[in-house]
C-alpha cells in the first residue's frame, strides 16, 4: 500500500483497485468527523450525519464561578471592605495587564501549542524562531519575567536611598 503515516482512510471500490483519489489525504482534508463524512460521501454517495452532543463545560464553569462569588459575598456580607481596598484592585489590574502584554491573549486567539520538539534532534524549544509566532511556554516565561521585574522595581522603590530623579504620582 506504500503508506508512510497512520491513520489512513482508503476507499476500496467494488470492481477495481483503489486509485490515488481513493486515499484520504489527512494533511489536506483534516482529521475531523465532518471532513471524513464529506470524503466518504464524495466516493460512495452515502450521506453520514454527524451528531455532536452539546458541551456544557463552559456553562458549568460560569455557574461554578457565580456560585463561588455569591458564596463569598454571602459569607462576607457584613465586612465588604475588601471591595474598597485599593491594593487589592491594584494587584488585580496589574495581573490583568501582565497577562495581556505577556501574550496569553494571542495564544487564546491563535491556539498555539505549548512547546515544540525538534524532530531531528529531539530538543524541546520553548521559544519560537519566528517573530510572528510564539508558544504558550514562551508566554509563561515572559509573564514571570515581568513579575520579576515588577517585584524588583517595587523592592527598589521601597528603599529609602533609592532615587530615580523623577516621580510619577
Amino acid at each position: 500500500l506504500k503508506l508512510n503515516s497512520a491513520p489512513v482512510f482508503i476507499h476500496f471500490p467494488p470492481r477495481m483497485k483503489p486509485k490515488k483519489s481513493d486515499f484520504m489525504d489527512i494533511s489536506r482534508w483534516g482529521f475531523s468527523a465532518e471532513q471524513l463524512a464529506k470524503w466518504i460521501h464524495d466516493r460512495t454517495d452515502v450521506q453520514i450525519h454527524i451528531f455532536r452532543p452539546p458541551n456544557y463545560s463552559g456553562f458549568l464553569l460560569i455557574v461554578l464561578l457565580v456560585t463561588m462569588i455569591g458564596g463569598l459575598l454571602y459569607i462576607k456580607r457584613n465586612s465588604l471592605e475588601f471591595l474598597y481596598n485599593q491594593v487589592v484592585w491594584g494587584m488585580f489590574v496589574v495581573l490583568a495587564i501582565l497577562i495581556c502584554i505577556s501574550g496569553q491573549i494571542w495564544n487564546s486567539i491563535r491556539g498555539s501549542p505549548f512547546l515544540h520538539r525538534n524532530p531531528q534532534t529531539g530538543q524541546i524549544g520553548l521559544f519560537s524562531g519566528s517573530s510572528g509566532y510564539q508558544f504558550i511556554a514562551e508566554t509563561y516565561v515572559v509573564f514571570f519575567l515581568y513579575i520579576l521585574f515588577l517585584a524588583d522595581y517595587a523592592f527598589f522603590l521601597g528603599k529609602k536611598n533609592f532615587d530615580l530623579g523623577f516621580y510619577f504620582p
